[in-house]
C-alpha cells in the first residue's frame, strides 16, 4: 500500500510576499518520490549529497531517507523564520528613526506571518515527534 505525506513549505517571493506550497512524498515498494513545484534548496543539497555517496544510500532504509528529507526541510524552515524575525528587527530600527506608513504595515504583516509559521511549526512538530 503506497504511503502519501504532504508537507507545506514556506515560499518568499521576489517582492517579499510569503506563502506556502506543498511537497508531496510518496513511498511505495521501496521507492521514494518527491513532488514539488518550487525549488527547495535544502532538498536539492540533500539529494546531491545522497547521489555523491551512493554506498551510504544503499545502507539507508526508506524511513531514514524520509527522516533526512524532513529534517532538512525543518532546518530550512527555521532559517526562513529566523530571517523573517531579522527583517522585523531591521524595520523596527528604521521605524524608531523615521516612521513611514509602508514600514509600519510591513512590520505588521511580517509579525502576523511569523506568528502563523511559528504556530504551524509547533503544531506540526507536536503531531510528528514527541519532544523530551
Amino acid at each position: 500500500v503506497p504511503m502519501l505525506i504532504v508537507l507545506y513549505f514556506i515560499l518568499i517571493s521576489k517582492d517579499r510576499k510569503t506563502g506556502t506550497f506543498p511537497l508531496t512524498i510518496v513511498i511505495h515498494k521501496g521507492y521514494l518520490i518527491l513532488i514539488h513545484k518550487q525549488e527547495i534548496k535544502s532538498l536539492n543539497n540533500l539529494i546531491q549529497d545522497l547521489q555523491t555517496d551512493q554506498s551510504t544510500v544503499l545502507k539507508l532504509s526508506i524511513s531514514n531517507i524520509v527522516y533526512q528529507v524532513m529534517a532538512s526541510i525543518n532546518d530550512e524552515f527555521i532559517s526562513i523564520v529566523d530571517g523573517l524575525g531579522d527583517e522585523i528587527e531591521n524595520l523596527e530600527e528604521k521605524l524608531v528613526k523615521s516612521a513611514k506608513a509602508s514600514d509600519v504595515k510591513r512590520v505588521y504583516n511580517l509579525r502576523k506571518t511569523l506568528l502563523f509559521f511559528k504556530n504551524f511549526r509547533i503544531n506540526w512538530r507536536g503531531k510528528l515527534w514527541v519532544e523530551k
